[in-house]
């Protein structure tokens, strides 16, 4: 605080007025040296004035910036109105009176520093009466108090958000003191897992890194969002679920998550897929690159959008033929809904695939009557139709015409002999004291 007195005051009226001294610092660094430039500024209703107004402002000078300090100086005790400028060692006239905003009139001082200090400068204030008087009279005195200008600094990084203010080489923090004209680099960032969406000041929208000079109280802000993208699933015949099992950043909901669902930043996701019946996995892809499955992912650190594609191939089987001597068996793929393969006739060994639909045909060959006839150890009558779903093994056995057989016939343990049909079976006789008894 700088304290200006008016002394030898005799002349009182009830006007307001204020002065104030605008001083402007221009740092060299290539002379070390800082040229200030204090100007006087004066405002108020014009009206009388005999006095003198002196007094020292000790201003701070920064050896590595430039800066623009206002001083403001209120009248406490009186009403009457500066008219001339002295500093310290020349006097100007400033010709007009206060009521005329217009005039400015400044001195200029050069310093040599070698670091921060303080420089002296000394101000007076001339005035008349306005009936042109120029004498000092009285011994009334008016004082004047005088302040730089000063602002706050108010910097409010949202979460995520990183906020830098610098004035010259030292970095401020919030709630710091402004002086009018300081010239402040503003940058703002953000943290990993965020984006920056605003960065204001003064509610403007700013540039990173840009300069800005103090006029007034200074606030800061920036806000910004956790980094999100998108998931996409694409599997046909397999059940693939996506659990989101923790989100660090954002706080969104865990538990299975669709395809086109939002993602963000630091999600922990396990991808997991399972064929449906009849199916097996081929093939396994996180954002194009195999996996294991399962398959645990952190979104943004492993991968941004992610996009599992899971591929499925339907289960194949073979085809096994088992034909005894005078026994026949054809089968024929009917249909294969699930591969698309190609339908007629097939020969053991042949592929088949889950689902296909084969029509199997047993019999004998000429003087041979079919004797079994299976499907997987299963006993079937010809023609059969199976639905495919595991290897399928046919077996076909057939006997000759006329042969003696036990245990097939009958009550299974009777002797008999098969005649030209299947169908024809008759009992043996056998001779038994005199005469033929059927056995």
């Amino acid at each position: 605080m700088a304290t200006f007195y008016i002394p030898n005051g005799s002349y009182w009226s009830s006007y307001n007025y204020k002065m104030r001294l605008k001083v402007v610092q221009n740092y060299n660094s290539a002379t070390n040296q800082s040229v200030l430039t204090v100007t006087p500024q004066f405002s108020g209703t014009a009206g009388e004035l005999q006095a003198l107004v002196s007094g020292t402002i000790q201003y701070s000078v920064g050896s590595s910036s430039s800066k623009t300090t206002l001083w403001d100086f209120t009248e406490t005790a009186g009403g009457y109105y500066p008219y001339g400028a002295y500093f310290s060692d020349s006097w100007t006239d400033l010709s007009r009176r206060v009521s005329d905003t217009s005039w400015k009139t400044s001195k200029s001082f050069t310093v040599s520093h070698g670091g921060d200090g303080n420089v002296s400068v000394t101000f007076y204030a001339n005035g008349v009466q306005s009936t042109g008087s120029n004498g000092i009279t009285g011994n009334s005195a008016y004082v004047f108090q005088g302040t730089p200008q000063t602002y706050t600094l108010t910097i409010s990084a949202g979460t995520g958000t990183t906020i830098t203010v610098k004035r010259g080489s030292t970095t401020l923090s919030n709630g710091a003191t402004l002086s009018y004209g300081d010239t402040l680099v503003i940058s703002f960032g953000s943290q990993t897992a965020y984006n920056l969406s605003t960065h204001t000041v003064n509610g403007t929208t700013f540039t990173s890194g840009n300069s800005y000079t103090v006029t007034g109280n200074v606030t800061v802000k920036a806000t910004a969002t956790v980094k999100q993208w998108e998931l996409y699933v694409s599997s046909a015949n397999i059940t693939t679920t996506v659990n989101r099992t923790s989100s660090p950043y954002k706080g969104a909901s865990t538990g299975n998550l669709a395809t086109g669902a939002a993602i963000y930043y630091g999600d922990v996701l396990t991808v997991t897929s399972t064929a449906n019946t009849g199916y097996h996995i081929r093939a396994f892809y996180i954002n194009g690159q195999q996996k294991t499955n399962p398959y645990t992912l952190t979104v943004g650190v492993d991968h941004n959008n992610v996009n599992v594609v899971v591929y499925a191939d339907v289960n194949s089987y073979t085809l096994t033929l088992s034909t005894g001597t005078g026994a026949t068996a054809s089968v024929s793929r009917t249909s294969s809904p699930n591969k698309g393969a190609g339908t007629g006739t097939l020969s053991s060994g042949a592929t088949i695939y889950y689902g296909d639909v084969l029509k199997v045909t047993a019999g004998a060959s000429t003087n041979y009557q079919l004797q079994t006839f299976t499907i997987n150890g299963t006993s079937k009558t010809s023609p059969a139709t199976v639905t495919v779903t595991s290897g399928v093994s046919v077996s076909v056995t057939a006997i000759p015409n006329g042969t003696a057989q036990i245990g097939t016939g009958f009550d299974n343990y009777t002797p008999y002999i098969r005649g030209s049909s299947s169908y024809e079976m008759y009992r043996p006789y056998i001779w038994d004291n005199g005469s033929w008894k059927e056995y």
